[in-house]
């Protein structure tokens, strides 16, 4: 009995491999997540130097800004 439902298993696991959805969606969706951190992060930092540089009214970023 223990044989047929580890043998139903592997078939189904194998089907799954074969179509490729469950796992590889999974890990797109991680890469995705991790990407929008760091761009998130980069670009909360790039504002947070733009903001820096107003406040100081540093003559070498100002014209950049204008």
């Amino acid at each position: 009995k223990s044989k047929k439902a580890s043998k139903r298993n592997d078939e189904v696991e194998e089907r799954f491999a074969g179509s490729g959805i469950k796992e590889p969606s999974d890990e797109q969706e991680k890469k995705r997540q991790k990407q929008r951190k760091t761009r998130r992060r980069k670009r909360m930092a790039r504002i947070d130097q733009r903001n820096v540089c107003q406040q100081l009214g540093s003559p070498r970023e100002m014209p950049r800004e204008a």
